[in-house]
């Protein structure tokens, strides 16, 4: 998530997000790969963890503006852009 020539910052919320979704369990996933899932989605949330700078640098990327991979954090991004 890093670039020498750019700024990356907005990259990080879509990102995580992206890996939180691969991390979701599917019924056909055999026991082993659901706990690894499982295991792994709760770490990437307590790891990871999103600055006030990434909401802000991605909700200002025309991209990414509408928030539409994580809806849950929009009001904290409203209230941050206030």
């Amino acid at each position: 998530l890093s670039d020498d020539r750019r700024p990356t910052l907005h990259r990080v919320l879509p990102f995580k997000q992206y890996l939180i979704n691969k991390c979701e369990i599917d019924n056909d996933d055999n026991e082993d790969f659901k706990q690894v899932k499982c295991f792994l989605g709760k770490r990437l949330d307590e790891k990871l963890e999103l600055t006030d700078e990434h909401l802000i640098a991605a909700v200002l990327h025309p991209n990414n503006k509408h928030l539409h991979k994580s809806p849950h954090l929009k009001e904290r991004v409203i209230l941050l852009l206030k």
